[in-house]
């Protein structure tokens, strides 16, 4: 039986990313055509329960592309059953399916569509068919109904899906005789040809009729989609003889309906497949077979169609004489003959059409004296007799050309065959004379036009026939030609053959010009095959018209001719005859250089068309270098010039794979044309284009070549251009170092670039008279708006060329403007000075600018490390090309260093006005602190990209198009993290971050991709490729074709994550991880590209580190860790020191926050030493700073001196953080001995770290002085509590008003930090509210309240409560409960970011709300529960700031909030003994931990321990353990709590206490020697008696230390208490006796019904609390924070949670281990019929999810708490999640990380939001494990009670007292009682 369904059929199920649609919603979606996601497909998928066939089908949209073993049919093997409401969805899923293409192809003939919007609906399809066919539905119920949508597929033109699905229907309909290979998938079906054959092959063995009927239609629907997509008539001729066999067996079965639609789609077919063949005569004109198949099947098609009722017999015949009379007589005889005895047998020879056709087959028979080739002999065919005379024929030519017009161009039959014999002399003057009385008179029809010039090509023509010719084609074009009539375009086409023939030169040109008139206006139309034939017999009219050419003109007509010529032949995928088309316009276009005065652009157009065509579709760039070279007219100035010029036109297509190659033949032929002693400057221009391109490929670079060019260039007087080829040498070769990764060379060119400059551009300016300005216009302060704002945002971000298309070739969409230009002549043969760039224009071409080349160098500086030296060459390019772009990426590395004033200095002198200079100033804006102007300059450049883009960007410039827009979206992501950073909102900010991530690996998987393709070549040689971002200095020479390097690539994956890096990758992953991100080559020949590649490296290292440092600053300890380890693992790929060397002195810094000194000096070490490279790098000052932290010794040298390296050499100060970071923690250290020296070292700073630092100083003063007071000097010792004995009013002393005014100062500096504490780190807000509670504790214990004193002069701060909850009390308990919960608290709110719905974007919007964002508060008093319930109570432990005081808040119970301060120390105080004997937290957690980890080395060697012997002892030793475990809790209790342990008790209700409070009052006044004094002193607090009343034991240490407690109370009260003299053994006497009056009065107090709420610092979180002995018997839970309870909860605390039994879901034993747990619950489990689970294997992809989001209660029975089955960032996602056991080894373990807080499975549960959570604390054995695990069950009734004698129903118990009752059913109450643990509320199971 298959085990049960987890997703419900019906509604909405949670899924990953969101709710599972419902089925009626997308069936609606369906039915309207609407477009359907992947995740919609999969809905179905789950509604259909049809999850294990889908896996096995092959998919469109699957991004797997591998064949399955069903191939592309839809039967798969499946042993399971089909239940009924599956099939029943499947078939509303085809009907839906069946609709949408029916309004889709409504929709086709006024709305385009793209066919991906259509794959998931075939997707849908397939998996319905699937459905049906495994339920084993009827064959011949099926198959209609799948034909009618591959019909529909069929109309709206998606044939070749159409025809992958008749092959799968194939599959179904006969399978038997199916020979396709099953290993197909739809991605690779095979051939059009094999699928054809495939579907058109079925086995004709006595079928029925209905079968039979299926068979045709299956045949007419292939018939249907075969022309557009077989190209051949091959696979028709091959599949005929099955066809005509199915049809004569329909016929015979009376079948003529089916037999005459597939008869019919059968002549359709053949006819359109033979028309393709007719536009193709190139293709097809050395394979004459292919025409006499054409001829064959078109004939045989018409036998077919001879027996459809109502069939006009002249309709057949004139298609078959059209045919005949196309072919000849001699080809088309045997067919003719077929036809006729077909039409014979179906009384189909009779009509008009047949009596001419058999007229047209007599005569063409007799003038091929070809008497074998007569018709057949019959009474109805007239015959030809032999005795006409020659004259006679020849008369009878003349009739016919003059018989009267029927409104047909049809040539008649007296026409189609003229004479054999010789033209008599008078027909010629006759058929001349008649032809020009027609032009001139008559105005002749169509008819006449076309069988006169029939008639002219076949007799010899006078001169006066040969213009009377052209004039009626001329007139014939006009009368005749329609874009629309093929038939029109043929007669046009024949009369011109005619006249062209026969035309004298002058003539000629006349018909050329209307030729090409017409044949341009099909071009304009994109009727490319006839335009080419209208054209090129205009080329061959003007060819024959040169001799008679006056003045040129006609010369420079036919190479535009030749132009147009070209382009349609490159339209058509004909290569060949385009290139030589072009090549003959080349020819003419440099004859017409010599001899015509005035040139045009045309010479360039066939020139750059013709070498595009060699390269990208030819693959040989060397034919055009020889035939311009062989050209006789072609002189090598005009050659270097027209090399010079492709080379210009092939720069922006460099990145494509065939450019380059070509690139360096067009250089090597501008230099064998170009000498260095007659034309250096021009040499000089071609070498260091070649240079570039080699560098930026990584190939050699023949220097010394181009420095004896510079050498030789740089004797000529200093001009702008040479001016600009030295810099762009020196550029050059630094980029070229940069590349070798030798950077002290790379240095020593800037600093020469920028020498030679200093230099020269004075004496330059001398010699011209002017300064470079003026030949360089400056364009920085252009005040223009960017019209085209995403366009120019994207060119101003690029700075590059754009990538080529995978187009052979640009061709013109019209034919060229006739607008003369400028001659070859007049291009220049060097470089014109072009003006600088503006980011608003997008006209200019980047790779032909020195800005461009400016910051593809600073890119290649900053890549490598070396921002400063980046920085010089931008501040060269401002001198130089004072471009806003220059300035915009100057700020940027301004911003990088960490020196956000000097970033504003070099953006502030420009309008703002690309999105680009915005966002960046949004940046600064917002470092700087001007929030609300960063949000609207960052709001100003979304609403500028955001929009759609205009256009359709040309194939070759989407690549870059896009990855320069995913670029610019990233900047974007990363400036609205900014922002929200500043705004105080961290959860945005961190999905900020993430976004940007995510769009910078999309973007460096697209480089992947689009990099230049050299594994085609690399592979042959063995060789691996290179990784993305690899830069390995090795260097391959390639004497011939540039060779490609090769480096062995990384085998990690690059992938991320939205949350934890794993499931919380949720989007972000998905697409990156996918595939590695490795290409086969990582070289990019543009600049654009290269720069983008470079950015994207750095980006990418650069958010993997600010993610973590996001998550590190918000607690998130496991996605820091994950985010660090990637950031190290991506530095490590990308062999660039600085970039290891930052990612490592990161995760040293962040080893070193989690307690990992070692780890994190050895990481810093590493970092520190391999950053050594010449120029100082902020990654060194990170390592140093990392090493001084761990040195501990305060000074901080290093650090120093790395940063001072750094800002001599940026000539400015930066990285500012890093300076405080240094001040701030040298003053950390003198904060406890020289306070004042520590505040004064941060006195300038205005930094929250300051401000901390300065309230920790206030308060080491405070207790200085508290320390000086005879009376409060004791505090540190005293258990005291908030509130406490009201104080009289004494007087206080001056050390204690000093006092007060020091603790208002901390308290005023820690708030001022948690006003912006969402976005600091979480250790910092930790230690502010640390440092306030303290300041707010240590006031109220000296008896003023700082909360109260601002309540009532009206000055509370911000972050005080409200008078209606103004006590100290209530703000320490919630500071307490926020120092406890702050990680968790803030992992919510990114939850709550994550869950919330919101539309997906690529440009990240700010939320409306965020513009004003609301303070983020770390405590809220109003927010803390106002329990009146009884039954309830929360206690939250918190260890103090020194480890030494206990901080114990208590809510509930009906008593107000209550704080007690417990030191740990105050027994061995009183009892005068030394520190030693005090037992400190760290010494219980340490015996704690060894006695666990001795367990659960116990625990895991268990399997091994067989002889009875063995397990004696390892009994012994466990119940060793046991005990010593039980020990260390009882001395927890009684030496942390002793007589304050009921503070974890249940308290009475307050009404009793008045019986208690006079007998204990009256016991304390004798004590105080006064008891009047005490009367009239404020009474102890209520908490105070009922945490006396609440002891359950009456040791008398307990009683002695709430003695002292209470004493101590009156004394700071001011009663004065001489401690030394009471006899606090008469005391306890007293006490004793009046807890005991006291309890017999209220014994009916149920402490069984009151249940415990736990929140534990990160300090305690280890330790069993539960199982302390004042807890051990009550109901108790944890939870992480107070504020995080259900809302019915806080209501009703003491009420559980109601849980239905029946909505339960479970996972036994997915390891398939643990065979007798399985054993043991398998039984129960399955006795629930309405519980759904996976029993003995693990589940699938989301199934436990699924799970707990659908479900109430979640059971798990495993190993460890099933993290493995369901990610914790998958938990954060969850909407809801179900009460969930776990019950698995360590569940529930925290696993300890230094400074942060412990990190496991129970906080990802309640950020789930999970009502409550069963898990183990550590290991324990599967059997005790199991016991514990069966009794809870049974108590809360999910099991029946094995044991149970009673026939009533068992009371049920809440979840956490079941687990109360199964401790006591342990063998060991501790070491596995203990172990189990409870967060959450209490739930019960009704």
């Amino acid at each position: 039986m298959p085990p049960p369904r987890i997703a419900q059929r019906s509604g909405s199920v949670p899924m990953r990313h969101g709710k599972l649609r419902a089925l009626d919603e997308v069936l609606t979606s369906l039915s309207n055509a609407e477009v359907i996601r992947r995740a919609d497909v999969a809905a179905l998928i789950t509604h259909m329960n049809a999850s294990s066939l889908a896996h096995a089908l092959s998919l469109y949209t699957s991004r797997s592309t591998a064949p399955t073993n069903a191939g592309v049919g839809w039967h798969v093997d499946h042993e399971d059953p089909i239940d009924a409401a599956s099939v029943r969805t499947a078939k509303l899923v085809v009907n839906a399916v069946l609709s949408a293409l029916q309004v889709k192809r409504s929709a086709t003939t006024t709305t385009k569509f793209s066919p991906q919007d259509v794959l998931p609906w075939l997707d849908a399809f397939r998996i319905s068919m699937c459905v049906l066919v495994s339920s084993n539905m009827d064959v011949l119920t099926l198959a209609p109904v799948a034909l009618s949508v591959i019909r529909r597929l069929a109309d709206v033109h998606m044939d070749d899906y159409a025809l992958t699905e008749l092959v799968a229907l194939r599959t179904c309909i006969d399978p038997s005789s199916f020979t396709l290979s099953a290993t197909r998938s739809v991605h690779e079906p095979g051939s059009a040809a094999e699928r054809l054959r495939a579907c058109m092959s079925y086995a004709c063995e006595a079928p029925s009729s209905a079968y039979t009927t299926l068979v045709l239609d299956a045949y007419a629907c292939a018939l249907q989609v075969a022309p557009a997509v077989a190209s051949f008539l091959h696979t028709l001729v091959d599949v005929w003889p099955s066809l005509a066999e199915w049809n004569e067996y329909g016929r015979a079965q009376g079948l003529d309906a089916a037999c005459d639609r597939t008869a019919y789609m059968a002549e359709r077919a053949t006819s359109k497949m033979s028309q393709t063949l007719q536009r193709k005569p190139d293709k097809h004109q050395d394979d004459p077979s292919l025409t006499v198949e054409a001829l064959t099947l078109r004939m045989a098609a018409l036998e077919l169609i001879m027996p459809a009722a109502s069939l006009d017999p002249d309709a057949v015949w004139d298609r078959a004489g059209r045919l005949g009379a196309l072919h000849g007589l001699e080809a088309s005889y045997n067919a003719l003959v077929q036809v006729y005895e077909s039409a014979q047998a179906h009384q189909m020879a009779c009509g008009t059409s047949f009596e001419r056709v058999i007229t047209w087959w007599t005569r063409a028979a007799h003038a091929l004296g070809r008497c074998d080739l007569a018709p057949p002999a019959s009474s109805s065919i007239p015959q030809i007799s032999d005795g006409v005379s020659d004259a006679e024929a020849w008369s009878a030519c003349l009739a016919a050309l003059a018989s009267p017009v029927d409104g047909s161009t049809s040539i008649p039959a007296e026409l189609m065959t003229l004479p054999s014999t010789p033209v008599p002399p008078s027909f010629v003057s006759s058929l001349s004379s008649q032809l020009r009385t027609a032009l001139r008179n008559e105005g002749p029809s169509p008819t006449f036009l076309i069988r006169a010039l029939h008639i002219v090509r076949h007799v010899p023509a006078t001169e006066g026939l040969a213009m009377e010719a052209v004039h009626a084609a001329c007139l014939l074009l006009k009368l005749v030609f329609s874009e629309h009539e093929p038939a029109s375009l043929d007669a046009c086409l024949q009369g011109s053959e005619s006249a062209h023939a026969v035309a004298t030169p002058p003539h000629q040109h006349t018909l050329a010009t209307h030729l090409f008139h017409y044949g341009s206006r099909l071009y304009a139309v994109k009727q490319y095959a006839h335009a080419s034939r209208f054209v090129q017999l205009a080329c061959a009219c003007t060819e024959a018209s040169l001799p008679a050419d006056p003045d040129g003109s006609w010369r420079i007509a036919l190479i535009r001719q030749y132009h147009v010529l070209a382009g349609a032949l490159q339209h058509m995928t004909q290569y060949r005859p385009a290139y030589t088309a072009y090549m003959a316009g080349v020819r003419h276009a440099f004859q017409a250089q010599q001899n015509a005065a005035e040139a045009t652009d045309l010479f360039v157009r066939v020139l750059r068309g013709a070498h595009h065509v060699s390269v990208f579709a030819l693959l040989d760039p060397h034919v055009l270098v020889a035939d311009v070279t062989a050209i006789p007219t072609a002189t090598a100035e005009l050659r270097g010039r027209a090399f010079v010029s492709l080379l210009d036109e092939l720069m922006p297509m460099l990145q494509r794979e065939e450019a380059p190659y070509a690139f360096d033949t067009l250089c090597a032929a501008a230099l064998d044309t170009y000498d260095v002693g007659t034309h250096p400057v021009e040499r000089l221009r071609v070498l260091l284009r070649r240079s570039e391109l080699r560098i930026l490929r990584q190939e050699h670079v023949d220097w010394d070549d181009v420095r004896s060019t510079v050498d030789r260039v740089a004797d000529k007087a200093p001009t702008p251009v040479l001016l600009e080829f030295t810099l762009t040498f020196y550029l050059l070769a630094t980029l070229d170092c940069v590349q070798m990764h030798s950077y002290s060379e790379a240095l020593a060119h800037v600093q020469q670039a920028r020498a030679w400059h200093d230099a020269h551009v004075p004496a330059a300016n001398k010699s011209n008279g002017q300064s470079t300005r003026a030949a360089v216009p400056r364009r920085a302060g252009s005040r223009r708006n960017a019209n085209a704002a995403g366009a120019a945002a994207i060119a101003a971000n690029a700075a590059a060329t754009k990538t080529p298309s995978r187009m052979p070739s640009r061709t013109p969409s019209r034919p060229p403007s006739r607008t003369p230009s400028r001659s070859l002549a007049s291009l220049p043969s060097t470089p014109q000075r072009r003006e600088v760039l503006d980011p608003n224009d997008t006209s200019h071409e980047w790779t032909s600018s020195m800005s461009s080349l400016f910051l593809l160098v600073c890119d290649a500086l900053v890549y490598a490390g070396l921002p400063i030296a980046a920085l010089d060459i931008l501040r060269l390019a401002q001198s130089e090309y004072d471009a806003p772009i220059i300035h915009v990426r100057h700020a940027e590395v301004c911003i990088m260093l960490g020196a956000p004033d000097a970033a504003w200095e070099a953006l502030c002198p420009f309008e703002q006005t690309s999105a680009r200079a915005m966002l960046v100033h949004a940046q600064i804006k917002a470092i700087l602190g001007h929030v609300s102007d960063a949000q609207s300059l960052y709001d100003a450049a979304i609403s500028e990209v955001d929009v759609p883009r205009c256009g359709v960007s040309a194939a070759w410039e989407r690549g870059w198009d896009k990855a320069s827009l995913w670029e610019l979206q990233s900047c974007a992501a990363e400036t609205c993290a900014v922002v929200y950073t500043a705004s105080g909102d961290a959860s945005e900010a961190l999905h900020a971050l993430l976004h940007a991530l995510r769009i910078r690996l999309r973007t460096a998987m697209l480089l992947a991709q689009a990099a230049p393709a050299a594994g085609n070549v690399d592979s042959q040689r063995g060789e691996d490729d290179d990784d993305v971002f690899s830069s390995s200095p090795t260097r391959t020479r390639s004497p011939t074709r540039p060779d490609h390097r090769s480096a062995k690539p990384s085998t990690r994956r690059v992938a991320i994550s939205s949350g934890t890096p794993s499931a919380d990758k949720a989007g972000v992953a998905r697409a990156a991880s996918a595939s590695t991100t490795k290409a086969p080559s990582t070289r990019f020949s543009g600049r654009g590209m290269s720069s983008l590649q470079w950015r994207t490296s750095c980006g990418i290292l650069s958010l993997y580190r600010s993610v973590s440092q996001m998550y590190a600053r918000r607690g998130a300890v496991r996605d820091a860790d994950a985010f660090a380890r990637e950031c190290v693992d991506f530095g490590d790929t990308v062999s660039v020191p600085w970039m290891r060397a930052s990612a490592h002195a990161w995760l040293a810094e962040w080893t070193c926050s989690c307690g990992d000194t070692a780890s994190a000096a050895q990481l810093a070490a590493q970092a520190y030493e391999s950053n050594t490279q010449v120029c100082p790098s902020l990654a060194r000052v990170h390592a140093a700073y990392v090493l001084d932290v761990v040195a501990d010794d305060g000074v901080f040298e290093r650090s120093k001196q790395c940063l001072h390296e750094v800002e001599e050499a940026a000539k400015m100060r930066v990285w500012h953080d890093m300076h405080n970071r240094i001040t701030c923690a040298q003053a950390v250290r003198l904060v406890d001995t020289r306070s004042g020296a520590a505040r004064d070292l941060v006195s300038s700073l205005d930094g929250c770290a300051a401000h901390l630092i300065r309230a920790r100083t206030y308060l080491a003063e405070a207790r200085a002085a508290i320390q000086s007071d005879a009376v409060f000097g004791m505090l540190p010792d005293m258990a005291r509590s908030v509130p406490s004995v009201m104080p009289s009013n004494r007087r206080v002393s001056p050390a204690i008003r000093s006092a007060y005014e020091l603790l208002e100062q901390a308290r005023a500096a820690a708030e001022h930090v948690l006003t912006n504490a969402a976005v600091l780190d979480v250790c910092d807000v930790r230690m502010a509210l640390v440092c306030a509670r303290e300041a707010v504790l240590t006031s109220a214990s000296l008896g003023r309240s700082s909360v109260a004193d601002e309540a009532s002069s009206g000055t509370a701060s911000a972050l005080s409560p409200s008078p209606s909850m103004n006590s100290a009390a209530c703000v320490v308990a919630a500071m307490t409960n926020a120092v406890s919960s702050i990680s968790v608290r803030r992992a919510c709110a990114d939850a709550r970011v994550r869950r919330a719905m919101r539309p997906k974007a690529e440009w990240l919007h700010r939320l409306s709300a965020s513009s004003v964002v609301k303070p983020w508060r770390e405590y809220d008093v109003q927010a803390m529960p106002t329990w009146s319930d009884a039954g309830a109570a929360a206690a939250v432990i918190s260890l103090s700031s020194d480890a030494r005081e206990l901080i114990v808040a208590r809510y509930g119970d009906a008593y107000d909030p209550c704080v007690f301060v417990l030191p740990l120390h105050r027994q061995s105080y009183r009892d005068a003994e030394d520190d030693d004997d005090v037992l400190h937290v760290e010494t219980v957690m340490t015996e704690l931990r060894q006695i666990i980890h001795s367990s659960n080395v116990g625990v895991q060697g268990a399997k091994d321990v067989k002889a009875l012997e063995a397990r004696k002892v390892w009994w012994t030793h466990r119940r060793a353990l046991d005990a010593q475990l039980g020990s260390l809790l009882q001395l927890v209790q009684d030496a942390w709590f002793s007589g304050l342990h009921g503070l974890l008790a249940p308290w009475p209700s307050p009404s009793a206490m008045y019986c208690l409070r006079d007998k204990v009052e009256s016991v304390l006044a004798r004590a105080c020697g006064s008891p009047t004094r005490v009367r009239l002193t404020r009474a102890l607090p209520d908490a105070s008696l009922a945490c006396l009343a609440a002891m359950q034991t009456y040791r008398d240490e307990d009683l002695e230390d709430w003695l002292h407690y209470a004493l101590d109370a009156y004394q700071l009260g001011g009663v004065p208490v001489a401690q030394d003299e009471v006899d606090l053994d008469e005391l306890c006497v007293d006490l004793r006796s009046a807890l005991d009056e006291f309890h017999v009065k209220y014994a009916g107090f149920d402490a069984q019904q009151h249940h415990m709420y736990l929140v534990l610092d990160r300090h305690l979180c280890e330790l069993p609390w539960e199982s302390l002995p004042v807890l051990r018997s009550q109901s108790v839970t944890r939870l992480t924070s107070l504020d995080q309870l259900p809302h019915c909860v806080q209501k009703n605390p003491s009420e559980p949670i109601p849980l239905r039994t029946s909505n339960t879901a479970y996972l036994l034993n997915p390891s398939g281990d643990l065979t007798r747990s399985e054993e043991r619950f398998a039984p129960c489990l399955q006795a629930h019929s309405t519980w759904h689970g996976t029993i003995g294997r693990a589940p699938v992809l989301d199934e436990v999810a699924q799970a707990l989001a659908s479900h109430d209660t979640f059971l798990y029975f495993g190993h460890s708490g099933a993290e493995m089955y369901v990610h914790p960032a998958r938990l954060r996602e969850l909407s809801r999640c179900a009460a969930t056991m776990l019950w698995g080894c360590s569940s529930g373990a925290l696993q300890v990380q230094g400074v942060h807080d412990p990190m496991g499975t129970p906080y990802h549960y309640a950020v789930a939001q999970c009502p409550a959570l069963l898990a183990a604390l550590w290991d324990t054995t599967d059997r005790e494990l199991d016991l514990v695990c069966e009794a809870v069950l049974q108590c809360v009734g999910l099991f029946a009670d094995r044991e149970a004698t009673s026939s009533s129903e068992p009371k049920r118990l809440s979840l956490s007292q079941a687990l109360v009752a199964a401790r006591e059913r342990c063998k060991l109450p501790y070491l596995t009682g203990a172990a189990c643990v409870v967060y959450g509320a209490p739930v019960i199971w009704v």
